[in-house]
């Protein structure tokens, strides 16, 4: 799987940034063949403003007003593409951010993680990103979709693809196993991103400190996270180690971490694990 990510460093200016900035700036020497900086002007209405707002009205924690990206005043946006044929971290993906780092300042304007679809402010990347220790969870997003009752939601990744992986989805989570299954999904991603551990359908995983195994399986047919997602997950379910079935739900991990209160159901389906 090609792994890929792309940024926009958004900017009030017009002219383009130095072509040193980058040398200047100390950013990580990549590849040249595998990342490229470019610039897109923009007018109202532009795709890429509107995808900006839209994820900075919906984003968790929600940004103060003091900050709020100044979409209507952007005229350009500096976009930061890095692609290749394994996973980006460390390098490449050091390359990335050190990138963004620069323009940051020159641009002073939000910066939009599109692989992630997620938005930092300028003040949030440098230093929450640019400044930090690696750590998967900066460089993904997990999105939850409620269903109407409330009682349960289904959870899944943006960004998994700078590590060469699919999106790793999670299916009627229990409502108070929410917390719970985000933090799985975060360590999933920095195991990856570290180890290149092989999370894909016909796999199994075991969390440690004493947590049942899991295992991922292919996305029902027809599922809403499919259409929403545009490719094929990797859904993360519980794992019958006895008979080396999977098992529908993640109900057993919830149970063994305390973080279930309800009956798990009796007819949840079971299956082998294939690949």
């Amino acid at each position: 799987m090609t792994a890929r990510a792309s940024y926009a460093v958004f900017t009030e200016r017009t002219d383009d940034p130095p072509p040193t900035l980058l040398a200047e700036a100390k950013v990580p020497a990549l590849d040249p063949a595998a990342w490229r900086v470019s610039t897109a002007a923009l007018e109202p209405g532009d795709p890429l403003l509107d995808v900006l707002s839209l994820l900075a009205d919906e984003r968790v924690p929600p940004i103060s007003r003091r900050n709020y990206p100044r979409v209507a005043y952007y005229r350009q946006a500096v976009l930061v593409d890095v692609e290749r044929d394994d996973s980006l971290h460390p390098d490449a993906l050091q390359f990335a951010v050190g990138a963004v780092a620069a323009l940051v300042p020159w641009a002073g304007g939000a910066v939009l993680d599109l692989a992630a679809e997620r938005v930092w402010t300028p003040k949030e990347w440098t230093k929450q990103v640019a400044d930090k220790p690696f750590e998967a969870r900066r460089h993904i997003a997990i999105h939850t979709d409620w269903a109407p009752d409330g009682r349960s939601a289904t959870m899944h990744t943006h960004g998994m693809a700078k590590f060469a992986h699919p999106e790793l989805v999670a299916i009627d989570v229990p409502d108070e196993g929410v917390r719970t299954v985000g933090q799985l999904l975060g360590h999933l991603a920095q195991v990856r991103a570290t180890t290149l551990e092989p999370l894909r359908p016909g796999h199994t995983f075991d969390p440690g400190f004493g947590q049942p195994m899991v295992a991922f399986v292919r996305a029902p047919e027809g599922h809403p996270v499919l259409e929403h997602l545009g490719t094929a997950p990797s859904v993360l379910t519980d794992f019958d180690v006895t008979t080396g079935e999977t098992v529908e739900g993640l109900y057993d991990l919830l149970r063994a971490t305390k973080s279930l209160d309800r009956t798990t159901p009796a007819d949840r389906r079971r299956k082998g694990l294939s690949h």
